[in-house]
């Protein structure tokens, strides 16, 4: 089972106090209380025979350490404080996604508890692969990419059983009933069984090296959906379609190209927000229109720039920064690039602070007009992970947007 977002779990009842111990390997460090050393040492093994299987199929290698928690019964596994939710009867292990955390209990069955080591260090080998070990990201919108639940429990399923009865079974009944489901329709329970089989029909036909190869596109396209601008030809009121012109993150090695603006003299201008856990990695960048080509780069010192506008009237460049991790460091900004020197310097001035500034645009009067988000909450709390829909401020800041003249 992956979970993926850490909440905090300091009101669970704890019924007794846990004396935590570990043992290490170059890749993993298995925590173990009481007098379980064996217990312990046998999950070691296991959990490097699943890394080796594991590694050659994703082509991929640890980069962060993995913690295994071991509880000794399914009781005190309900009692844990790594994760927020209740552990239902049932629920075999977890991967936290948050630090990259497996959390196992042990009931006696050694192959049950194999399969169920196994199948969660898929997961924590797909979240370093994909995210690095950082779940955040995604929490906090850094990055696009969420893996399909059924690519990630189905192949979580075929590492660990490759092809099981139980697998054969609901697969052949939901032929038998020409019910078979679309890969999009893959959920709930049958994002594990179906996913297996999708896992299964994919490693028969091409080889179990495209499983390796179908997730490092997963990361390399994740990566460049944020780094494009696109282009479409216009005749009189048609659009021609859009394509891709300019790879931005090949270019600047940051992401997420939020605003853009054409300078009086027809440059193409592009200010890439960056992470937003990242602070002051915002960037502005001048292109030519025609060929795409990078012609100067600068880093901002802005946070999050979403917005550029030169005035029509004086010609001088104004952007706005969102500023997710800082709120009061966002506002609107003039940037003025002083090109009479060697090293071409680009200066700052801010002139007023916002909250949450989102889009910007100058009427034909000459006045700017900003639209300011105000929310303390970013993401939208339909999308935010279950344990978090809760905190009492994800509404706060509802009825204090704004449009600014």
């Amino acid at each position: 089972m992956m979970l993926n977002a850490q909440s905090f779990g300091q009101n669970k009842v704890q019924y007794r106090d846990y004396d935590w111990q570990f043992i290490s390997s170059p890749q993993f460090d298995v925590y173990y209380y009481g007098d379980e050393m064996e217990l312990a040492h046998f999950t070691m093994e296991v959990a490097a025979d699943a890394y080796e299987q594991i590694a050659k199929h994703l082509r991929w290698n640890l980069k962060k350490r993995v913690s295994i928690i071991v509880y000794h019964s399914h009781n005190e596994f309900q009692q844990t404080n790594v994760i927020g939710q209740y552990m239902q009867e049932g629920i075999g292990g977890v991967t936290e996604l948050f630090k990259n955390r497996v959390v196992l209990p042990f009931e006696g069955d050694y192959a049950a508890f194999r399969h169920v080591i196994h199948h969660e260090l898929v997961h924590a080998m797909i979240n370093d692969l994909v995210y690095g070990g950082r779940m955040q990201n995604v929490i906090a919108g850094g990055m696009n990419l969420r893996i399909p639940l059924w690519a990630n429990e189905g192949l979580a399923e075929y590492l660990s059983m490759n092809w099981d009865t139980q697998a054969d079974m609901t697969i052949r009944d939901l032929a038998i009933n020409e019910r078979i489901p679309t890969i999009r329709e893959l959920e709930y329970f049958l994002a594990y069984k179906g996913g297996q089989s999708v896992w299964r029909f994919i490693a028969t036909k091409y080889g179990r090296e495209k499983i390796g190869e179908i997730f490092q596109a997963m990361k390399r396209h994740g990566n460049a959906e944020k780094g494009w601008v696109a282009k479409a030809d216009v005749s009189g009121t048609k659009f021609g379609p859009f394509k891709r012109f300019i790879a931005t993150r090949e270019q600047t090695g940051v992401d997420a190209p939020v605003a853009v603006t054409v300078s009086p003299d027809g440059q193409l201008l592009v200010g890439q927000a960056g992470e937003l856990t990242e602070p002051k990695d915002s960037q502005l960048t001048f292109y030519d229109p025609v060929s795409g080509k990078k012609l100067l780069n600068f880093a901002t010192g802005l946070y999050d720039i979403t917005g550029l506008a030169f005035s029509p009237k004086t010609k001088r460049l104004f952007a706005i920064d969102f500023s997710w991790m800082e709120a009061s460091a966002g506002g609107l900004f003039e940037i003025s690039v002083d090109r009479s020197t060697q090293g071409q310097k680009l200066k700052l001035a801010k002139i007023v602070a916002l909250d949450k500034p989102t889009a910007m645009a100058f009427g034909p009067d000459g006045a700017l007009y900003i639209v300011d988000m105000y929310r303390a909450v970013v993401e939208h709390p339909q999308w935010v992970p279950a344990e978090l829909k809760n905190r009492p401020d994800n509404y706060a800041g509802n009825d204090r947007g704004r449009i600014y003249r």
